[in-house]
């Protein structure tokens, strides 16, 4: 699954990405036409002898502004007094309808959008922000976009390495929305921040050690668990790891022999659990003689250690190759 533009106003009611807000939700408020809002018009019926009040039937907002571009449209002269009781709230005759030619329609949105993802210990906060949109066609419409992915939530964002940034790289802030990386700033500094960016509005933002950054939901995020997750022939070697309890933590790794093989090398990663840095480091890479299976490492203290086995041929060409293994077999490692 990915995420895929979408039309704004066939998504409202739905969490969605926009780049002014970021992860947000929208709804709308009210709709106006020509700065009369909707509850006081209505829309000829099919038989055209009288007309009927203007409802939006279903949640597709989409579909019912252009029934109004569609439509003849008519408010109620003042001065008329209502027939019938409760039915004079829902119909009105020829007579009493003034035509109106629809110009414009507004509509108000709200955005829901999130203040924090509660990354830092807390709960998710959200913020509302009110919006006007004016349009003069169902062609009008289409042009609004947004991002929209079937069962998104604040998990389905991948966190940005913060120290391998550029300047020009793109992000999501959280509670700002998209920004664009400006200039990089010495770090370590009082106010812990890594680097300055512009949103969308061109407004400056200063982005922390601590920030909520996001790689955007339609780019492709660096995948910092690549060289872990890949293998060849990882069934030849069947690498399988365990490790003591004792207090030095000493790590055994086995595996097949694979007899084409001219040497093997173990490589050992740490997984860190920080936030915003790389949490996959590569500490060592130890070569072992073709005839052994075998690497016992020991002074490995936290846990965490991952193993990754190679097979080389004389040529040094890697002719099989484990995923990382942290204890026992081979996985696969998700972000």
């Amino acid at each position: 699954m990915i995420w895929k533009k979408a039309n704004l106003f066939e998504k409202i009611g739905h969490e969605v990405f926009l780049d002014e807000y970021g992860f947000c939700r929208l709804e709308w408020n009210s709709v106006f036409v020509n700065d009369i809002n909707t509850s006081e018009l209505y829309v000829l019926t099919e038989s055209e002898n009288q007309y009927v009040r203007l409802r939006f039937d279903s949640p597709d907002i989409f579909k019912n502004i252009e029934q109004i571009f569609s439509s003849k449209i008519a408010k109620k002269k003042q001065n008329n007094q209502p027939y019938y009781g409760y039915s004079s709230q829902d119909y009105i005759t020829l007579d009493q309808a003034i035509p109106v030619k629809v110009k414009k329609i507004t509509i108000n949105l709200t955005t829901n959008y999130y203040a924090t993802f509660g990354l830092n210990g807390g709960g998710q906060r959200q913020e509302r922000v009110s919006d006007k949109i004016e349009i003069e066609s169902v062609d009008d419409l289409k042009k609004y976009e947004c991002w929209y992915l079937e069962g998104s939530s604040t998990s389905s964002f991948v966190m940005v390495i913060l120290p391998e940034i550029k300047v020009g790289d793109e992000f999501y802030l959280v509670g700002v929305g998209k920004v664009k990386v400006s200039n990089l700033v010495e770090y370590p500094n009082k106010d812990d921040v890594v680097c300055e960016a512009v949103d969308v509005e061109g407004k400056k933002q200063k982005i922390k050690m601590e920030s909520e950054v996001f790689y955007l939901p339609y780019n492709k995020p660096v995948d910092e668990y690549v060289n872990i997750n890949k293998s060849l022939n990882e069934l030849r070697l069947s690498p399988y790891v365990t490790h003591s309890k004792e207090q030095n933590h000493i790590y055994n790794i086995y595996w097949n022999k694979v007899e084409e093989a001219s040497s093997y090398h173990v490589i050992l990663y740490k997984y860190i659990e920080l936030r915003n840095r790389r949490r996959i480091l590569k500490i060592a890479d130890y070569e072992v003689d073709r005839n052994t299976c075998f690497l016992s490492i020991d002074k490995l203290v936290g846990g965490n250690f991952i193993f990754k086995v190679k097979a080389e041929d004389r040529s040094g060409n890697i002719i099989a190759e484990s995923r990382g293994a942290i204890d026992g077999v081979p996985r696969d490692f998700k972000k």
